[in-house]
Order: C-alpha cells, then structure tokens, then sequence
C-alpha cells in the first residue's frame, strides 16, 4: 500500500483597513484587505498570488480571506491551523487584532497530474 502524499499552502490576511473616497472618488466606504495565498510545491517551489491588496480602491464588498478559505475547501483543501496575531496595547495588555494578521495552513492528498496551485482561487 502506498503512503498518502500532501502538497501544502498557506493563506493570510496581513492587514485590514477602511477605505473612504476622496474628493473626486466616488464609491461607498469599505474595508481593503491585504490578502495572499502561497503554494508549497514538492521541490520546494513557493507559488504566491495576491487575492487582494491594501488601499484598493473601490474596497471589496467581502473579507477575501474567509472567502477564500470556504473555497479552498472546495477545491480539496483542509485546514490543519489558523494563527491569529496579537497586539500589545500600552497597558501591557495583548489583544486579538480580529480581522487582520491571521494565517491558515491547510493540506490536501496529491494528484500527480494536478498543479498544486490549481484549480484557481477566483474572488
């Protein structure tokens, strides 16, 4: 019996901010996300794509990390762990940041005739 193989990517949300238009902009205030996901690849290759980015403009409509952690389960992907980063206030007191500053590792069974960035994430 042969022994299961993994391919393995992590998706993380690096910061969060809200986006108001300026003068000569016009679209509805939102949230823009600094989103990512990579692709570990069994030679050791990193395949990185951005899913969304910070200060764009119109903001997107929707948190694209949790979107894109629904849609990796489709696609075959478990999650194996979720970190989420803390800030320190100047009390001393560490607090949980929320939206931003998380990162998922997940895992799926390889397919050798699959690249391990495919199918696609489209947001």
């Amino acid at each position: 019996m042969a022994e299961l193989q993994w391919e393995y990517c992590q998706l993380w949300l690096k910061d969060a901010e809200e986006v108001s238009p300026g003068l000569r902009e016009r679209f509805v205030p939102g949230m823009s996300y600094d989103c990512y996901i990579c692709y570990c690849s069994s030679a050791g290759k990193e395949i990185r794509h951005t899913l969304s980015q910070l200060k764009a403009k119109p903001p997107v409509g929707f948190n694209p990390f949790l979107k894109a952690m629904a849609l990796s389960g489709t696609f075959g992907w478990e999650v194996i762990s979720v970190q989420h980063g803390n800030f320190t206030h100047a009390t001393g007191v560490s607090h949980p940041i929320g939206n931003s500053n998380v990162v998922a590792y997940f895992k799926r069974q390889v397919v050798p005739s699959r690249a391990v960035d495919e199918p696609k994430l489209a947001l």
